[in-house]
């Protein structure tokens, strides 16, 4: 780093006026003085020391030999009600320095100097010299703003002669950079859910006769999917943490052909289905709930418009805009020649036939490692409040924590407590932009205001966060009442 270069000038009995700016010129007599201050910062970007550099080019200093000349170096705060003296540099005459060595010899060094004190011969630095001056001092806060200069003192001779000092001479002023706040991003801890229902769902696909409805469990690929169908059953059935209680079947047909008919047979086709699982598991009906909702007309639309089918557009607008369902069928057969029409009749309503099987049923609640485990398999299962404590096994702010918290939301995505603490964790890793996407969902509940307030800030809005501090303190947070301190030291340290 560029050292700043101060021009001070010693006489040895003369005084003059003294000004401080960027480069300080004090006239006494000759001496050049090169001056920097280092702000030494630890892991968390706190300043912990200074480490003041100075370069003293003392060509032309005389002494004689009963003489020294000490400069000490001293920060001295803004208000001058606070200061710090560091290791000073002594300069003696030959004979006065016969006299220091025999001193610090039988340990009768003078109590004003400072043990750590360098001392040189004056008659060294007569011709040409530098002295390179390297000290560190724990910061503090009021050295904010502070000055960093020299108090020098010349004495005459070991006890005959009083000392002549040159008062306190301004030379650096530290600045320090603003302080860093320590907001406190707020959580809310989730309550237990008493009881833990859920539901997981599979679409099965099955091949039907033309125009039939009775599932044939060799028919083509019925086999297949039927094995399918089992595993997923068997594996909620099996699941010891599970109580199910409940089966829902839904059937669905393609949009060709008569509209009523399709009603009907999305309905017997989603019957005989239920009928292969009681059979198969001698699940009561006091447990099934079945329908058919016939035509697909919602699934075709989102077929096309994650397809690559040329029309995409005017298929979505036809199936929009077009109300009755005859008109609607008549449009889709006539666009294009009837080209795009049988690519749908190939690619994109054979699936539409199918039957939605959902199981309900209730989860047991989850001790920690418990609750670890199904968070890392089936996290649809757990609670808020089990995601919560799981949290707690991660670092702040680290991608693993912030993922425990967007999985929560996942599942829970209308609940404020969900919005909330994943805004938090965003915030305590600085992703402010998308955290307070999530804080304008998430209510305006104190927490919600207090980390509106960190949002702020970090956007640079130093009166919307006090405002949003402010609040969420009226509210109770006690988290806003430490970030309201926090913003305080800010707002002195830039004044």
């Amino acid at each position: 780093m560029k050292l700043q270069k101060i021009y001070l000038f010693i006489a040895l009995l003369l005084c003059g006026s003294i000004a401080l700016s960027a480069q300080t010129k004090v006239e006494y007599g000759k001496q050049n003085t090169n001056v920097n201050v280092e702000k030494l910062k630890n892991s968390s970007g706190k300043i912990e020391k200074l480490r003041v550099t100075m370069e003293m080019d003392l060509e032309g200093l005389k002494l004689k030999g009963q003489q020294m000349l000490v400069i000490t170096p001293q920060i001295q705060s803004s208000d001058m009600t606070k200061s710090a003296f560091l290791p000073q540099v002594i300069l003696a005459g030959d004979t006065r320095l016969k006299v220091l060595k025999r001193q610090i010899k039988f340990g009768n060094m003078p109590k004003a100097y400072n043990a750590q004190s360098k001392i040189y011969r004056a008659e060294d630095f007569r011709t040409k010299g530098v002295i390179k001056y390297v000290t560190e001092i724990n910061y503090a806060d009021w050295m904010n703003k502070a000055a960093l200069g020299l108090v020098q003192t010349i004495e005459g001779c070991a006890s005959c002669i009083a000392p002549t000092s040159i008062g306190f001479v301004p030379l650096y002023a530290i600045k320090t950079d603003p302080y860093t706040p320590s907001f406190a991003s707020s959580y809310v801890a989730p309550e237990v859910e008493a009881v833990k229902e859920r539901a997981e769902s599979l679409e099965a696909f099955f091949n039907y006769k033309l125009a039939r409805y009775e599932l044939l469990k060799d028919y083509k690929g019925n086999k297949a999917e039927l094995q399918r169908v089992d595993k997923f059953v068997r594996a909620l059935r099996e699941d010891k943490d599970l109580t199910v209680s409940d089966y829902t079947i839904v059937g669905y047909a393609s949009p060709e052909g008569n509209f009523a008919s399709n009603l009907t047979l999305s309905d017997n086709r989603a019957k005989t289905f239920a009928s292969y699982l009681k059979e198969e598991y001698n699940v009561p009906n006091s447990k099934m709930k079945v329908s058919g909702k016939g035509e697909d007309w919602e699934g075709l639309k989102k077929a096309v418009a994650k397809s690559e089918i040329g029309a995409k557009n005017q298929i979505i607008d036809i199936i929009t805009k077009t109300s009755d369902v005859y008109s609607r069928k008549a449009k889709l057969e006539n666009l294009n020649g009837g080209s795009t029409y049988s690519y749908l009749l190939a690619n994109l309503y054979p699936p539409l036939r199918r039957n939605t099987l959902t199981v309900s049923f209730v989860v047991k609640g989850f001790s920690l490692d418990e609750a670890l485990k199904v968070y890392r398999t089936h996290p649809n299962r757990l609670s808020l409040e089990e995601f919560y404590r799981i949290s707690e096994l991660f670092t702040k702010g680290g991608d693993d924590f912030i993922g425990v918290f967007r999985t929560a939301l996942k599942y829970f995505p209308d609940s404020e407590i969900a919005l909330l603490n994943t805004a938090a964790a965003l915030i305590d890793a600085k992703q402010f932009i998308d955290a307070k996407v999530l804080l304008d969902k998430a209510g305006d509940s104190a927490e919600v205001l207090s980390n509106l307030g960190i949002v702020a800030f970090n956007e640079g809005d130093v009166d919307t966060a006090k405002s949003y501090f402010e609040q969420a303190l009226k509210k109770g947070s006690i988290a806003a009442k430490a970030n309201l301190k926090e913003l305080q030291k800010y707002i002195e340290s830039v004044r």
